[in-house]
């Protein structure tokens, strides 16, 4: 809050194409994540250097509360790809995220049997 409010940039990115959203996303900082969504300028659709914006994160790492308030915001595409093909629920299955994966289900765009560009078939349950 502190930093925004002295003017911190929200969409600046990192080296590896990281904004504000990334981090919290990926270690399940909902009040950050809350508090960003509401800040004008925040990009949720931007992706990192691999092609994954912060749902897929949040989604990789069963944070399930995070990937709620991100789709509840409805500004990024659920079945958005990432380079290698993968999806937020590709990523969420192959973890063992369940409770995330009947978050995604519903928001449409993904199928449990998305095969990313290694082959790999989501449903087969196999880790990242």
């Amino acid at each position: 809050q502190l930093l925004i409010e002295k003017g911190a940039s929200v969409i600046a990115t990192d080296e590896d194409g990281w904004t504000a959203m990334h981090a919290p996303s990926q270690n399940g900082h909902l009040e950050v994540v809350k508090l960003l969504l509401t800040t004008l300028g925040v990009e949720t659709i931007r992706a990192d250097s691999h092609g994954r914006p912060s749902l897929f994160l949040a989604s990789r790492c069963g944070y399930n509360h995070v990937v709620q308030a991100l789709l509840a915001d409805g500004r990024i595409d659920p079945g958005i790809k990432d380079w290698y093909r993968s999806t937020p629920l590709f990523a969420a299955l192959r973890n063992g995220h369940f409770e995330v994966v009947e978050l995604l289900l519903p928001a449409g765009g993904m199928t449990i049997e998305s095969q990313d560009s290694f082959g790999r078939v989501s449903s087969s349950g196999r880790g990242a």
